[in-house]
């Protein structure tokens, strides 16, 4: 199973992955470009730079593009199969306390708490639905500053023509493609860790529902020392 995937039961699980396995090649699609970048600098460094090289980095940095929209799929394939289902949250939406249990993951270092926060948020206002939607707004976010570094790319291929790479970047020219890149990148940051931190809330909810315990030792620790309690009682 994905380390990210939702779980907001079994049934849900198959568009579940893909949905995580589209986000997952977008965002190695990203690194791609950067790493093919990184190999033009070194390669003009030592005196064989090909401009031509930019154009593998547009077509990478296009199939990331691809992959968003793949998850965009993935999103509507997920409440189409909602909605023929009559899906309701789980009960344990309504009996968790979700900002301790936040707490307690983020305690374990499996969660950043301020995204689970808003996922929190979105959850207990809409339920799965609303974090559902609230994904989806972040891929979109993430397809325009997609086609934003594309753009970016086609600029510095031009000015590439005038000045060298790193004369561009170092002396902050006209084409320096590092706004569009550090913008991409503080938005994948941003909803990486709220997208985990929506599964890792659906998996705990559904682990509560089910009695199959929970990720964190602390919630392991505190059901050891209820049950501990009830039996010495």
């Amino acid at each position: 199973m994905g380390g990210k995937n939702h779980q907001p039961c079994r049934e849900y699980l198959e568009e579940s992955i893909k949905l995580s396995r589209a986000l997952s090649n977008a965002y190695l699609e990203l690194e791609k470009s950067n790493v093919i970048f990184e190999d033009l600098l070194l390669s003009e460094l030592s005196g064989n730079y090909t401009n031509n090289t930019i154009e593998k980095i547009i077509v990478t940095s296009n199939q990331s593009y691809q992959y968003l929209s793949d998850a965009l799929e993935e999103c509507n394939n997920l409440r189409i199969k909602m909605i023929k289902n009559d899906f309701i949250d789980l009960s344990t939406l309504y009996e968790i306390n979700l900002n301790k249990r936040g707490i307690c993951l983020a305690d374990d270092g499996m969660v950043e708490y301020e995204a689970w926060k808003t996922i929190a948020s979105k959850m207990q206002v809409g339920g799965f639905k609303s974090v559902l939607s609230h994904i989806e707004q972040g891929i979109y976010s993430l397809k325009n500053k997609t086609k934003n570094l594309q753009k970016g790319f086609i600029i510095l291929q031009e000015a590439a023509n005038f000045s060298s790479l790193t004369e561009i970047l170092e002396e902050n020219l006209q084409g320096n493609i590092k706004p569009q890149f550090a913008k991409l990148y503080t938005s994948w940051a941003k909803f990486n860790q709220e997208f985990l931190a929506s599964s890792l809330m659906s998996t705990e909810l559904w682990y509560a529902e089910k009695g199959y315990g929970s990720l964190t030792d602390c919630i392991k620790s505190k059901n050891a020392r209820r049950k501990l309690v009830e039996i010495m009682q």
